[in-house]
């Protein structure tokens, strides 16, 4: 973060500053996090009023805080009437203070990917600032501006939403000079109501383009028409994996034996063979939003290449690892919607082995959820993955239309143990490969790591 003066803070927020000014160079919301010298913001939610924490983030380090209170404190105060709001504004003066290129993008799926994607170009460019983890609400979008430091030339801010008016707000805080909406698809349908909610929603962030700035748009996503319409025809640019009339398009795409793709990257500014280190073709498409992205600032053809070809995966999210000679896994245990589920299993078809789907609940369907999950049993059925093996009460819907290769399991050590069971009674020289995958809620990570210390635990000859 950039060093402001309290005095200025308040200035920005329309507030007093009560007490001594002095210099801030980083701000913190969580009292576990606080350091020596930061600003604390005290945020309050529906059950917690995070003013009573201040006396608290004093003892932990911090100099001064952002209150909806005065504090009976002998430290400097800003007192606002809406802490969130206060940070939103703080993270924006930080944005325009050090006025990078910004790129900001959104999307059902492929956020995050595409953004490593994005950076990766970017930082072979100059530094650059990117989304940390999953800072991409409200509170997340501030607090990763505010880490910009004077030297950033870029900035790729990831925009996530779970209800209406949310991106619109954190676009209003990034002023991108290109967006991305990379997908829509049956996620945070609770939030939405329907496709159409959430594709409106995603569509938030095209009023926030700067002047002169521009919309990158998926011509394959069935919501393409429905954007065009909000950008002028000028003021976009088009991707594709299937349609060569797009601006940016893949051309004659491969695999190889673990599913990372090579493919033909084809641009207004020439053609390039791209090697991604990333499994899927759904990672083809993300590629090809990071190079229109990239092409925007002037990145050429040789640093995208570079770029993509050097990104790696990120935890969570496609990371293929062995757990022993004959053990594969995915671990794709992030997040999931009907989509990125797919799009997963079409990697674990990729392998020659015992193929097994190991899936916890998908949260936030709404009425949907039943038939979302008994989506999934089908699609595993039809892509003929030999085994579904479920944890959840709503995910058990995918293990019964799996039919005869579909186990539904109430808790992760049941889970665990029919997996232990099926690995070693198996002929010693079979491979199996597992896709863990399953909403945040579902933390179906825990479910790798309990198979990673039972399978040690196992003598080698059975595994």
């Amino acid at each position: 973060m950039i060093n402001l003066a309290l005095s200025a803070i308040a200035a920005q927020l329309n507030s007093k500053l009560q007490g001594d000014d002095c210099v801030i160079s980083a701000v913190s919301t969580d009292t576990r996090t606080i350091k020596v010298g930061d600003l604390f913001v005290a945020l309050s939610g529906d059950n917690f009023d995070a003013n009573s924490f201040v006396a608290k983030a004093v003892e932990q380090g911090a100099i001064a805080a952002i209150v909806t209170k005065r504090q009976a404190i002998d430290i400097p105060q800003i007192v606002v009437k809406d802490s969130r709001i206060a940070l939103g504004l703080l993270g924006k003066m930080v944005r325009e203070q050090v006025n990078p290129k910004v790129a900001a993008l959104t999307g059902s799926n492929g956020k995050t990917t595409t953004k490593e994607m994005l950076a990766a170009i970017l930082k072979l460019d100059a530094p650059t600032l990117a989304t940390a983890g999953n800072f991409n609400n409200d509170v997340g979008v501030p607090l990763t501006l505010l880490r910009l430091q004077p030297e950033d030339q870029y900035a790729v801010m990831e925009l996530g939403a779970n209800h209406k008016k949310e991106i619109a707000y954190t676009t209003g805080l990034v002023l991108p000079e290109v967006v991305l909406i990379n997908n829509v698809d049956a996620a945070h349908l609770e939030g939405f109501g329907d496709l159409q909610g959430v594709a409106s929603a995603k569509g938030e962030i095209l009023a926030g383009v700067k002047h002169a700035g521009i919309a990158v748009l998926n011509r394959d996503d069935k919501f393409y028409q429905y954007w065009l319409r909000k950008v002028d025809e000028q003021r976009h640019i088009s991707f594709s994996v299937v349609d060569d009339s797009a601006d940016y398009f893949a051309a004659d795409i491969t695999f190889d034996d673990v599913g990372n793709p090579t493919f033909k990257l084809c641009t207004p500014k020439g053609v390039c063979m791209i090697s991604l280190a990333v499994a899927g073709r759904h990672n083809v498409a993300n590629a090809l939003a990071a190079a229109a992205m990239a092409s925007f600032f002037g990145i050429g053809l040789d640093t995208i290449k570079l770029g993509l070809s050097t990104m790696e995966n990120v935890q969570g999210r496609l990371k293929i690892s062995s757990l022993t000679p004959r053990v594969r896994v995915i671990d794709d245990t992030y997040n999931a919607n009907i989509a990125s589920v797919k799009a997963a299993v079409d990697v674990l078809t990729h392998f020659s082995s015992i193929n097994i789907l190991v899936m916890g609940d998908m949260g936030e369907l709404g009425s949907s959820t039943a038939d979302m999950h008994q989506q999934v049993g089908h699609y595993a059925q039809q892509q003929q993955v030999d085994h579904v093996y479920t944890c959840g009460a709503m995910s058990r819907e995918a293990a019964l239309t799996a039919g005869d290769s579909g186990r539904a399991f109430l808790t992760q050590p049941a889970l665990v143990d029919a997996l232990i069971e099926l690995i070693t009674t198996a002929p010693k020289t079979q491979l199996f490969t597992l896709l863990f995958k399953g909403s945040r809620s579902a933390k179906m990570e825990q479910a790798i790591s309990l198979l990673t210390t039972r399978l040690a635990e196992k003598p080698t000859m059975l595994i």
